[in-house]
């Protein structure tokens, strides 16, 4: 029971606490000369290299024991997890990491006040596991090769999100989750996130997208003419056959809820979503009426020039929107217990 550290694990009577672990220490293992690794006969056998020593130890670690008399006392300790060549790689890189090197400070990473915010975020973003469902800027994703079609049946991409969402709804959101998408049959976790995480994920999304300030809210300015032109091109190009909800009862919304667009997204992206849609999520199903913001949409409006359009098509987004959130998601039987 002593020899094998049986009471690291077990409550043993007479093992009581205070006893020191059978194991070396790891703390500066990466560090350790190669001449202190023991390799007895299997010299030929195992590389001799820090990594081909511990993938070996972890795979088999009574290999050293084999062909040499030993006393009881002397036999290999450590039991056999019978790890996969994955798990012992993996175990190895962690172990080869634990290393007394000194790395001065102009060998390191100095982080400037907005990446050290960002930083921050960052850390909260990898506790919450966020690239586990969607994939944030082309990294993780992980849960969507599960959908057949990854892109609109499963958690959305994050592409320069910070870009693309309102600060101050972006905060909302993570305390109060609702529905943006009506047609995905997965939803988004409420996290119980503390105000300073839920701070450090809006900053940090805002400086990967380059985009440091807060919106300020506005009022719609129309040019002459430029009103009747975007309520003709709303009509032409039939938004409300995708954009359903709050326009059109009982069909199916195959698009978000274009009345929260004004709470939710920054002016700027709506341009530039509707210049190009595809080139921000290749798997949108968003018709691209612009091309790129090469043609116009409709012709014969607004001299036929697409910026102009895109800007009128933008305004009218936001004045038919609603100035304030959008209520938490709520599962169909809540909704019909809140009823009751």
């Amino acid at each position: 029971l002593g020899k094998y550290g049986c009471y690291s694990c077990h409550r043993i009577e007479g093992f009581e606490e205070g006893r020191a672990p059978i194991g070396p220490e790891l703390t500066n293992e990466g560090s350790k000369p190669l001449t202190q690794f023991g390799y007895g006969l299997q010299h030929g056998k195992v590389p001799h290299t820090r990594e081909g020593w511990i993938q070996a130890h972890l795979k088999n670690p009574r290999i050293w024991d084999v062909g040499i008399p030993k006393a009881f006392k002397d036999l290999t300790r450590m039991p056999n997890f019978y790890m996969s060549d994955k798990e012992a790689e993996l175990i190895t890189t962690a172990i080869l990491g634990q290393v007394s090197d000194y790395v001065p400070p102009a060998g390191m990473k100095q982080l400037n006040a907005t990446e050290a915010i960002a930083e921050k975020g960052k850390k909260v973003v990898a506790k919450y596991n966020c690239s586990g469902c969607h994939k944030i800027d082309g990294e993780g994703g992980t849960i969507l090769p599960a959908y057949e079609d990854d892109g609109n049946e499963g958690p959305p991409w994050l592409v320069m999100e910070g870009a693309r969402v309102k600060s101050d709804w972006f905060y909302n959101f993570l305390f109060n989750v609702h529905e943006i998408r009506p047609w995905l049959k997965i939803r988004m976790p409420s996290f119980n996130l503390t105000p300073d995480e839920a701070n450090a994920i809006v900053a940090y999304f805002q400086i990967e997208a380059g985009e440091t300030s807060f919106n300020h809210p506005q009022t719609v300015q129309w040019e002459p003419g430029e009103r009747a032109a975007a309520k003709e091109m709303w009509d032409e190009l039939a938004c409300t056959t995708c954009h359903t909800i709050g326009f059109v009862e009982d069909e199916e919304a195959l698009g978000p809820d274009l009345r929260n667009a004004k709470k939710r997204l920054r002016s700027e992206w709506i341009e530039r979503w509707l210049t190009d849609p595809t080139a921000i999520l290749p798997y949108t199903t968003m018709s691209n009426f612009w091309e790129g913001g090469t043609i116009p949409a409709v012709e014969g409006v607004l001299g036929d020039d697409p910026k102009r359009q895109i800007r009128a098509m933008r305004k009218w987004v936001e004045e038919i929107g609603i100035d304030k959130f959008a209520p938490p998601y709520r599962k169909p039987a809540e909704e019909k217990y809140l009823r009751k």
